[in-house]
């Protein structure tokens, strides 16, 4: 088949070649709203994305998030899984993501309810299937009560990862990880 022939195939089928890289504008985001605050985070693990809160309710919203796939947040005090995690690694073998680690709240009869976000020590991370979050049509949102310290002290600062392993492989994509650091006001 001439290249012509399969280039048409692969516009016609919606699909972008396995080999292409989606563009900055392809890539899924992470919004975080808080009062009148609202930060969008692009996608990708390139930045340490700076985030302030107050210790007190917001949402995470994430964009495209099938419903059988769970938004993954790992907490800690310290910037070890952020300087770990590499696009390509497969995240499981991170203290902070093993299987079995994940933590969270009962399900909620209503997610806007909210759930705490807990700020802890590897191995551990925040767990959120469908029934803890709020997905509607393109956009899956968590709904945070507060943080919670499990197992250290308060703290100011903490560094936040997000996975969202869209295609369950376990391997990090560059449009499944985010990494914040987080300021506590």
């Amino acid at each position: 088949m001439n290249a012509k022939l399969v280039s048409l195939a692969v516009a016609l089928a919606g699909c972008a070649p396995a080999h292409a890289q989606p563009t900055a504008a392809a890539l899924p985001a992470l919004t975080v709203v808080q009062g009148s605050q609202t930060v969008r985070l692009p996608g990708g693990p390139d930045a340490l994305h700076p985030l302030a809160l107050q210790n007190s309710r917001f949402t995470l919203s994430a964009d495209r998030v099938p419903p059988e796939v769970p938004i993954q947040v790992c907490a800690i005090a310290d910037d070890s899984v952020v300087k770990a995690l590499k696009p390509g690694m497969n995240f499981r073998k991170n203290a902070c993501f093993f299987v079995g680690s994940g933590m969270a709240m009962h399900s909620l009869s209503d997610p806007r309810e909210g759930l705490p976000l807990f700020i802890t020590t590897p191995p551990g991370h925040n767990y959120y299937v469908s029934e803890r979050r709020l997905d509607s049509g393109a956009t899956s949102t968590i709904f945070v009560n507060q943080f919670e310290f499990a197992d250290i002290a308060p703290v100011t600062q903490a560094f936040l990862t997000v996975i969202i392993d869209r295609n369950r492989d376990q391997i990090l994509q560059e449009n499944e990880f985010w990494n914040i650091q987080l300021t506590l006001r």
